[in-house]
């Protein structure tokens, strides 16, 4: 569909104002991607552009969109997303943008680790007082809370896929709903224990 690959098609990056719509305009964009193309991976590897091809794919065009927005990009932004790109498959399950620094975590952990743990060579260590037990909830909160948070954002792409299906049946448009079972399938074949979990 998208023909052999076009040697010049990194000259697109040229543009320091280069849109994600440049992109989906182009004619060999789908074949570079698959090819994972390095400049055209990493430009793509960004929530809000993975996003914004989400909604290409679910949401109805307005009536008055022209022939590109309406039917074009919806169209090219299927064929990107249901590439088994890592790029892609990284979005809609791992996420990219943490909400709470590793370090963070991480500072937590080691100062539970030390309070549990406490110095082995002082048998007559007195067992800690009501105030420090008083950290515990508020460690296990925060943990809560790192996870609802890392949870939240690591299926924020994959959450926005399937708001689709909460459309009325008789309101959904079946060309969008033919690009959204396309990419569905690829996440079955690809991702199954991902989709599951």
């Amino acid at each position: 569909m998208y023909g052999s690959t076009n040697g010049n098609f990194d000259e697109v990056f040229q543009n320091s104002n280069l849109t994600l719509e440049d992109l989906l305009d182009e004619e060999f964009v789908v074949t570079e991607f698959k090819r994972m193309n390095p400049r055209l991976s990493r430009f793509l590897n960004d929530d809000v552009k993975i996003l914004r091809l989400i909604d290409y794919v679910i949401v109805v065009p307005p009536p008055d969109a022209d022939a590109k927005t309406g039917r074009k990009f919806p169209m090219v932004a299927a064929d990107l997303l249901a590439t088994d790109s890592p790029v892609i498959l990284d979005h809609f399950f791992r996420g990219s943008h943490p909400t709470v620094s590793q370090t963070s975590r991480e500072d937590l952990s080691d100062q539970k680790s030390a309070f549990d743990e406490g110095d082995e060579n002082k048998e007559d260590e007195k067992t800690p007082t009501e105030s420090q037990f008083q950290k515990l909830p508020e460690e296990k909160e925060f943990e809560m809370q790192f996870h609802m948070e890392q949870t939240e954002d690591k299926l924020r792409c994959l959450n926005r896929f399937f708001s689709f299906l909460e459309a009325k049946p008789e309101t959904l448009n079946e060309t969008l709903a033919g690009y959204f079972e396309k990419v569905f399938t690829m996440l079955v074949y690809k991702a199954t224990e991902d989709l599951c979990e």
